[in-house]
């Protein structure tokens, strides 16, 4: 796999519930102003986005369509295709990780919980990882007492207002395409995941790597968080994020504990009620695209499944 910070994975594979509402509301205890992010609100040329989106079908019938979708994003990537445009149209179902309508209206309080440790975040860190872990929050423009009952997610997701700006968010592909889907008055929308189940993957995937000051070592400098993110952005518009996770390297920052939860786990279980949706036919699928991808993505286990998958072209 290639190197990348666990919090950059999350735009592509999903567990959209939390990292999305976390652009949306900034912390309060910040004492700099240096937010960067992914998207300007500076007048800019469209940009060609090579989209993941394919055509499903099955015994030569086409029953559905699946885009790859990240996060965040940029206006220059828009407007989508009329070609994805037209597929969602003459769908009857959007089929999202979860049911978009539960972000609309997310609760703080509940977010907050989940974002709360049970001890402080320094707990175990070594004197070397403290004092990069405190340079970390000072460069970030942190007080220590504002974040230390705050666990590994929390910390993260704070630390990524600081160069994710909630306009990259709105500009996310699901936030679009689900703003396309409301326009339509014949398509429902049904989530593959419950909001808590997110929560609880999220949660389970920050506990890895055990060793505290190994999590220490993962956190980015802000000049860091924000090429990183850039990049990543610009690799979906040039349809190049999919070598995230076909190539191997030996410092892969996701490990395979946090793969199993955050792809394979979740796409083995989505491709247990995938084969009822299709069958119904009218169905466009919009999940992160680190989940389509590899031996365990989804379109592979479709294709094992008996369905047949075509990137769409849009030349």
């Amino acid at each position: 796999m290639k190197k990348t910070k666990l919090k950059q994975w999350l735009w592509l594979v999903g567990v959209v519930a939390i990292l999305l509402v976390g652009c949306q509301n900034k912390p309060t205890a910040i004492k700099s102003s240096t937010t960067s992010t992914t998207s300007s609100t500076a007048a800019a040329e469209e940009v060609t986005v090579d989209w993941p989106f394919y055509e499903i079908k099955k015994e030569g019938q086409v029953v559905g369509h699946i885009l790859g979708t990240m996060h965040i994003g940029q206006k220059e990537m828009y407007p989508f295709p009329e070609v994805i445009l037209t597929s969602l149209k003459n769908s009857q179902l959007l089929l999202t990780e979860v049911k978009m309508a539960d972000l609309e209206a997310p609760d703080p309080e509940l977010m907050m919980a989940v974002m709360q440790g049970d001890k402080p975040i320094t707990e175990g860190m070594n004197e070397e990882s403290l004092r990069i872990f405190r340079e970390r929050l000072k460069e970030y423009g942190f007080e220590e007492e504002a974040i230390k009952m705050l666990n590994r997610l929390g910390v993260d997701q704070f630390l990524q207002t600081k160069y994710i700006s909630p306009i990259a968010a709105t500009y996310g592909v699901d936030m679009q395409l689900y703003g396309k889907a409301k326009n339509i008055s014949t398509l429902k929308n049904e989530g593959l995941e419950t909001v808590e189940e997110q929560y609880d993957i999220l949660l389970e995937a920050y506990k890895e790597p055990a060793d505290v000051n190994e999590w220490v070592a993962t956190i980015p400098s802000l000049k860091e968080g924000k090429d990183s993110t850039d990049k990543l952005v610009k690799d979906y518009i040039a349809g190049e994020v999919f070598k995230y996770f076909e190539e191997e390297a030996s410092d892969q920052e996701m490990n395979a504990a946090q793969q199993a939860l955050l792809i394979d786990q979740r796409n083995a279980n989505w491709l247990k009620v995938l084969p009822n949706y299709l069958e119904e036919s009218g169905v466009f699928i919009a999940v992160g695209a680190g989940h389509l991808p590899t031996d365990k993505g989804i379109l592979h286990l479709l294709e094992a499944a008996g369905y047949q998958t075509t990137k769409v072209s849009f030349n």
